[in-house]
């Protein structure tokens, strides 16, 4: 029988729509979408700004934690916080300045997702999926010295308190040639919004 190669297929009078069929041929594998791998943290910063209950109008503004690597998948997102650096923030709310830091360390946190796109995309998670044994902690250094405490990190995801790094509803954009990529996560509560923007180099595909 000679190979046949049809886009449609006419069966006892109805149309039977399929993709085009090569008898004795390979199917062709889903391309790789250039968000999946594992990538390195070179740069978080996130904004946030509003007005309070107490109607202060509120900006700080938080730099650091390089050094997050982030495993992606199509299903899954990954993280893994040894090695991070701290996070800064300053800022004011009302006529106070505040001033201190953040960081997160002890191992991972994942979480399941949904990554769609490609060169552009999204990246959405379940917060109530989230597992794994990083923690949290900080430091108010302005108006006053104050210690955050201690919290693990899953804990706060599943309550949808999302640590500066982890997304919830972002997109992205990827660039396979400088192999660089850019998430965009914007949370909004009350009459303040936060936006964070995660930068991240490609480790291994």
């Amino acid at each position: 029988m000679k190979n046949v190669n049809l886009a449609k297929i006419v069966i006892a009078g109805g149309l039977v729509a399929g993709s085009v069929v090569g008898v004795g041929g390979a199917a062709q594998a889903a391309p790789v979408q250039c968000a999946t791998g594992l990538w390195k943290v070179t740069g978080v910063t996130a904004v946030i700004q509003g007005t309070t209950d107490a109607g202060k109008k509120t900006k700080v503004t938080y730099r650091g934690m390089a050094g997050i690597k982030v495993k992606i998948t199509p299903t899954k997102l990954a993280y893994d916080f040894r090695g991070s650096k701290k996070e800064y923030f300053t800022g004011y709310e009302g006529k106070v300045k505040k001033a201190g830091w953040e960081q997160l360390f002890g191992g991972g946190l994942t979480l399941k997702a949904k990554l769609t796109g490609n060169a552009k995309g999204k990246l959405h998670t379940a917060p109530k999926s989230a597992k794994g044994t990083a923690k949290g902690t900080g430091l108010n250094t302005k108006p006053v010295k104050a210690s955050w405490g201690y919290w693990k990190v899953s804990d706060h995801i599943k309550k949808k308190q999302f640590d500066t790094p982890v997304m919830y509803r972002a997109v992205y954009l990827c660039d396979a040639k400088t192999k660089k990529l850019h998430l965009r996560d914007i949370r909004k509560w009350g009459r303040m919004s936060e936006t964070v923007h995660l930068y991240l180099k490609l480790v291994k595909k």
